[in-house]
């Protein structure tokens, strides 16, 4: 028995309108069909289950917002439900396992992405939490100096990261007070606090909070330090 898994398609008119807006949708002031868009906004996706003598088929819909002319996807689980119920079951095993995952994922909501989750899936190519976010888990943590700054923005450059990359602080030698610094991607599940300075996106694990706070982060020495 072959599983057949349709992937998210990027080429959507959702994601279209999600990558033509995203400068507006981070700073609040997107409106799709009267509705405000902003990171926080939760999408639905939902699916259906069909399987044949020789395999499973799994059909995702694009990631749908509810608004008026859906009928804020009042009925739009229901149909993914009934054909997952009705054709779904005869694929063993994928059929057995899919088709309750999917009818069980429809009635409570379908799969839900918030906006920032999907904005990282199209510009990094990404799968983020579903609740991923630059503006749920802002904390004012550290600083950076100058020369912090500018060592970080000449290895993003160096590396071709895009501007947007975040910077991934945490203690590294703390008898000599040094951190180290990685680049990741620029949200946070909940794990992280998200910080900036010198308009560099920084991240902090919450379980360093009480190490990092109130430091400044200095370049000296061909090493990073706290001070």
């Amino acid at each position: 028995m072959l599983l057949f898994k349709s992937k998210t398609d990027l080429n959507t008119p959702m994601m279209k309108w999600l990558s033509e807006n995203k400068d507006e949708i981070r700073n609040g002031t997107a409106v799709y069909e009267g509705i405000s868009i902003d990171e926080t906004t939760v999408f639905h996706q939902y699916s259906c289950v069909i399987s044949f003598m020789l395999g499973t088929y799994v059909q995702r819909t694009d990631f749908l917002l509810p608004t008026p002319s859906n009928n804020f996807l009042r009925y739009k689980h229901w149909i993914y439900t009934v054909i997952s119920f009705l054709f779904g079951w005869n694929g063993i095993p994928f059929g057995l396992y899919e088709t309750p995952q999917a009818i069980s994922s429809n009635l409570s909501g379908g799969r839900k992405r918030n906006a920032a989750s999907l904005l990282q899936m199209i510009e990094w190519g990404w799968d983020a939490p579903g609740d991923a976010s630059t503006i749920d888990h802002r904390k004012d943590i550290v600083e950076l100096t100058e020369n912090a700054a500018e060592e970080i923005l000449a290895r993003i450059k160096e590396a071709k990261y895009p501007a947007e990359v975040a910077v991934r602080i945490e203690p590294a030698d703390w008898y000599n007070q040094t951190v180290t610094i990685s680049f990741d991607f620029p949200v946070s599940d909940g794990r992280d606090w998200v910080d900036d300075s010198q308009g560099i996106l920084l991240l902090i694990e919450k379980r360093h909070e009480e190490q990092l706070a109130g430091k400044t982060i200095d370049y000296l020495h061909s090493e990073f330090v706290c001070r």
